[in-house]
């Protein structure tokens, strides 16, 4: 029950608060008044009737008026009887008493003891909406639930060596996408058979969790970091990223991303079991075409590891970084498509030192039986990698 309380006016009931009774009950709300009580007897206890209303109410609106702050004030009549006990009750019971009124000037009609409390203006419609949001605590705006993947940016590290840094967001699960394709990653989209989405290798919360691929499903998925892998077969680096969109199809999805760098082909391997990848068994999850979802966060684990992550640059072109030694050549010319080119920048950015150091390195290289290279116009022309190159382990 909601019980309207309010000031009568020269000894007659407020004929906009009985408006006000009837258009609630009109809208649902079993709202009752004084007028309504003392209809329902021949003779009743005014202040008995009035306080145990105040008591039983559920909710209790209070029409604020210059006749009921007069009276209020003073502590007169009926009015102050209530306004004693409201003002005693106010701060325990927050959500029962919802203060009203038909005149916006405050200082005319709010009582001295509900100063600081909110009102509620029933000169339009937006205020009667108001009133029902608190009739049924309710806000007028929805937010959404807290997402248990918090967000978490990633520390930077200080140190005296200059380094690349590669920097993401952190986040509590990460997407893993395998292909036999030696091109799969190289472009900012590809394509992937619905029967290999979310199906082996994938967790049956996930499955439940993501299966259904909706809008909001989808906006998650694309707030979790990647790992953008190949297959064994292929031999080549994976990519870390994001799926910046995703076009469902009954057959198919198509996945589009940006890289952001590069996770080398050993890490991979090396920290597999920490990314949660399943490498046991005939059939590795590293020989199967798939996407999954891991209930790791990468961008943790590859900081508490002390991985190496090169930074990608855009447009399929990564920016040539001069090497410091021999060894840290090597990663860099395993990590390029065509390291032939690769060489040929660094020698073109090379000043006279670099330029000497570069051939003193790939001596080295050469020496230790990492791979042989042919040379033209002081440049190589051909380099081929020999197989502990590949099981180098960094």
């Amino acid at each position: 029950m909601i019980f309207v309380s309010y000031s009568w006016i020269n000894e007659r009931s407020d004929e906009s608060v009985l408006q006000l009774v009837a258009k609630l009950r009109e809208n649902g709300y079993e709202a009752e008044c004084d007028v309504m009580k003392i209809q329902e007897h021949a003779s009743i206890n005014f202040i008995e009737m009035m306080a145990r209303n105040l008591q039983e109410a559920e909710k209790v609106i209070v029409v604020l008026s210059e006749s009921y702050k007069k009276k209020a004030d003073s502590f007169s009549g009926g009015v102050g009887e209530e306004y004693r006990y409201i003002i005693g009750n106010i701060s325990k019971e927050t959500k029962k008493y919802i203060l009203v009124s038909f005149d916006r000037n405050l200082a005319r009609v709010q009582p001295n003891f509900l100063s600081q409390n909110q009102v509620i203006f029933l000169d339009d419609d937006n205020g009667f909406n108001q009133l029902l949001y608190k009739l049924n605590n309710m806000g007028e705006y929805s937010f959404p639930e807290v997402n248990q993947n918090k967000t978490i940016p990633i520390t930077k590290q200080i140190s005296s060596q200059k380094n690349e840094e590669y920097n993401f967001l952190r986040c509590n699960r990460y997407n893993l996408l395998v292909s036999s394709s030696e091109a799969a990653w190289e472009e900012d989209s590809y394509q992937l058979e619905r029967s290999r989405c979310l199906t082996s290798y994938t967790s049956q919360t996930i499955k439940e969790a993501y299966g259904k691929l909706g809008s909001e499903q989808i906006e998650k998925i694309k707030s979790y970091p990647c790992i953008f892998a190949y297959e064994d077969c292929v031999r080549k680096n994976a990519y870390i990223g994001y799926i910046t969109d995703m076009v469902i199809r009954s057959k198919a999805i198509k996945f589009y991303f940006q890289k952001q760098g590069v996770l080398t082909y050993d890490d991979l391997h090396k920290y597999a079991f920490e990314f949660d990848i399943e490498l046991t068994g005939s059939i590795t999850e590293l020989m199967h075409t798939h996407w999954t979802i891991k209930d790791v966060d990468l961008g943790e684990e590859i900081r508490k590891r002390g991985i190496s992550v090169l930074p990608y640059k855009g447009s399929g072109l990564k920016e040539a970084i001069m090497p410091s030694n021999s060894m840290e050549l090597l990663g860099l010319l395993l990590m390029e498509d065509s390291p032939v080119d690769y060489m040929g920048k660094l020698f073109e950015k090379a000043d006279d030192k670099m330029d000497s150091r570069l051939r003193a390195m790939m001596r080295d290289l050469k020496e230790k039986g990492y791979l042989t290279s042919y040379w033209a116009d002081d440049v190589p022309y051909m380099i081929d990698f020999n197989e502990s190159a590949y099981s180098l382990k960094h």
